[in-house]
């Protein structure tokens, strides 16, 4: 099998997630009304985009990735609308009929979506196969296609993709081309571990091609006139067939390490370029028979490659970390040219009535180029990291997130669109795990690695700043009394923002355990925890410390206090509950009934029943102060974090992993699950009070709006 982890033009889906302290409830909420069920329209603000493609009868422009995602734009990129996808996993490959009349998306876990209203709306078709389809063919009739995936899963309709049979190739490796040569009446498959295939019967019978290797097949390029038919490798080797794929002819031999991702051909000529994972690229001026390197600027992954039709000569191509590159004499030379973007070019495609040049990146960013990929401009954004916490400004109404690499992202229209900021002043790398309003000021407070700390005083439009290396501050824990905000984290760090104007300073430690969580109680002292059951409270904004004794020694997370501070309770790891009815003097373990870990806690509306959330989807209840806890159903297995409690509404939420978010109506006795269109780890809800709108906000940031 080759070694390169992503299929040409797929993106790496892999994101890290580093967990952060779940911020506790320190006050029992005012009455709320009797919360309701509502429904909700889940939105998924910043997909990874991986595929574009041209809509054959509008014109329209389709982007799709992750999460379901088919976003539709009828002008050039400058606006888009989510269409409906009924499926929440990747969409990794989009094709239309000849006659461009149906459209066909293929992906993850076997799904098949048809379109016949210009992609607004999508029906799923069953497919036969269950493992992640990569590639789409179609032949000249429209009516037989063929989508091909990962485990050798190969599947055939013969009625334009109404239904669909598996066809058993007898192999297991991956395959991600496939095309129709309509010179020939062959299917053509190309994958992994040299697997180079053909057929005449419509896919019924499949043949080995004569030429043998052990790389993989990574693209197959059929030439205009329909002449021959190419195919790359992900060792630098370009093959050619004029026999529809029976046999095939080393054309090119290039070095191991080139591997190829992308071959196109001149609209106007028999002019080829294919382009490799290491920033070199092969050019033949005679359909492919004789080839040339020419050496790029780069040597990083390019993704996507474009002729520039009504400019002769032209040719951009994009890759990784904002990679643009641009030739205008066929490819013989090139130049780097510079892009407002530092993230991965996924795909490319052009607009051809504006020739407006399109690239999508993860975090559902779209650059789009008016001049032939001369300059470059931001059309579309949202994060691209992991949001750790969210906020909103009570002086402007902006949603503010924070999260991994050092970035915040900033939204004045109710989160549906966001600019997004990465503070390079920050010392690398510096994850922003908490954000907090300080009630005095108004002022936004974040706080994260490198013991970064950051305000801003305007809503998020700009941000003062600390950071120097060394430890990292999981959380932060506001002083209502003083305004102080105190900053905790690993190996016992301790930092105090005496004023929002004033510079963060460093604090003894009391300790060298990491601290995971943080409270202010109803009396205004503050709690921090952390490993090895430490626990300890400061009346005076952090300058002493008093370590409770309790006796244990799990991780502690999560903590919550009554109004008075006089009911106290953490937890964490293997289901301990310690719980204070006496302000923190004396401290016992409760009976949680559960090993689990236990990572979050919140009280009802009326504050006479506590809710806890732990891995493996438990969920506990008391109605006793915490004494004792019930397992009450959740309907799931997938560890969830972080409870919350709508004030609006009195209704509960709960976030966890697989995309799940759950909501009860009746103080946490029975739970639904909110469809999210994702199966993204998420670590927690925010509720925008303004708009009443939901975030999920973790791997992914999904608003869902309540439906009227």
């Amino acid at each position: 099998m080759h070694t390169m982890n992503r299929w040409p033009g797929l993106a790496l889906l892999a994101l890290l997630a580093l967990a952060g302290c779940d911020r506790p409830v320190t006050d029992a909420a005012p009455l709320a009304p009797a919360a309701r069920e509502v429904r909700y329209t889940p939105e998924v603000i910043n997909p990874t985009l991986m595929s574009l493609a041209v809509e054959p009868q509008g014109g329209a422009i389709l982007a799709s990735g992750s999460d379901g995602s088919i976003w539709r734009s009828p002008d050039a990129g400058k606006s888009w609308l989510g269409t409906r996808v009924p499926m929440a996993g990747n969409v990794l490959a989009l094709a239309a009929s000849p006659d461009g009349k149906r459209l066909f998306a293929a992906g993850e876990g076997g799904s098949i979506l048809i379109s016949d209203d210009k992609g607004l709306n999508w029906l799923a078709r069953g497919s036969a196969v269950t493992e992640n389809l990569l590639g789409l063919g179609i032949d000249d009739t429209g009516k037989h296609l063929l989508a091909v995936g990962t485990q050798g899963a190969v599947t055939h309709s013969a009625d334009a993709g109404e239904s669909w049979q598996a066809v058993d190739l007898g192999v297991q490796v991956g395959i991600g081309s496939v095309l129709f040569d309509p010179a020939h009446q062959t299917w053509l498959i190309g994958g992994e571990s040299g697997l180079l295939g053909w057929s005449d019967d419509n896919a019924a019978t499949w043949t080995s091609a004569s030429y043998r290797t052990t790389a993989a097949i990574t693209r197959l390029l059929l030439l205009a006139d329909r002449s021959a038919v190419l195919a790359t490798t992900s060792d630098g080797r370009i093959l050619r067939s004029t026999d529809g794929g029976r046999s095939w002819q080393l054309r090119h031999a290039g070095r191991k390490d080139e591997y190829l991702t992308r071959i196109v051909q001149a609209p106007d000529s028999a002019t080829l370029i294919a382009v490799t994972a290491i920033g070199s690229t092969m050019r033949s001026e005679d359909g492919g028979k004789r080839w040339t390197p020419v050496k790029t600027p780069s040597s990083q992954y390019i993704s996507s490659i474009a002729f520039m039709p009504n400019a002769p000569g032209v040719v951009v191509a994009a890759g990784d970390r904002g990679l643009f590159l641009r030739s205008v004499d066929s490819g013989k030379t090139w130049a780097q040219v510079a892009a407002p973007s530092r993230l991965n070019a996924e795909s490319m495609v052009l607009e051809p009535r504006s020739n407006t040049l399109l690239v999508v990146s993860p975090g559902a960013q779209v650059l789009a180029s008016t001049d032939a990929g001369q300059s470059w401009q931001l059309r579309h954004e949202a994060t691209t990291d992991y949001v750790h916490a969210m906020a909103r400004d009570p002086q402007t109404g902006a949603l503010i997130t924070v999260g991994a690499n050092r970035a915040v992202s900033r939204s004045t229209d109710g989160g549906r669109s966001w600019q997004v900021s990465t503070l390079t002043q920050l010392v690398e790398p510096a994850y922003l795990f908490d954000i907090q309003v300080e009630p005095k000021s108004g002022a936004l407070v974040a706080a994260g690695g490198q013991r970064s700390v950051i305000v801003s005083k305007d809503g998020g439009v700009s941000w003062r700043s600390s950071s120097k290396l060394g430890e990292t501050y999981q959380g932060l824990v506001v002083d209502r009394r003083s305004g102080a905000v105190l900053m905790f984290g690993d190996q016992g760090a301790l930092g105090r923002l005496d004023t929002v104007d004033g510079e963060a300073q460093p604090l003894a430690p009391f300790t060298d355990k990491t601290l995971f969580g943080g409270m202010s109680d109803g009396a205004g002292r503050i709690w921090v925890f952390g490993e090895n059951g430490m626990l300890a409270s400061t009346d005076d904004a952090g300058k002493s410390w008093q370590i409770a004794a309790h006796g244990y020694d799990a991780k502690l997370f999560s903590g919550y206090s009554d109004a008075a501070g006089k009911l106290l309770i953490v937890l964490g790891d293997g289901g301990v509950i310690l719980r204070s009815a006496d302000a923190g003097k004396s401290w016992q373990v409760a009976n949680s009934g559960s090993t689990q870990a236990l990572r979050g806690i919140t009280a009802t509306a009326r504050g006479d029943a506590l809710i806890t959330v732990g891995t493996d989807g438990l969920i506990l209840r008391s109605t006793d102060a915490g004494a004792n806890w019930q397992s009450i159903a959740s309907g799931t297995h997938e560890s969830l974090r972080a409870p919350v409690l709508d004030l609006a509404s009195g209704a509960l939420l709960i976030a966890g992993r697989g995309g799940v978010v759950l909501r009860s109506v009746d103080d946490g006795l029975s739970w639904t699950p909110v469809e999210t269109h994702s199966t993204a780890r998420f670590k927690r809800v925010f509720v925008d009070p303004a708009s009443k709108a939901l975030f999920a906000h973790g791997d992914r940031l999904v608003r869902l709006d309540p439906v009227p």
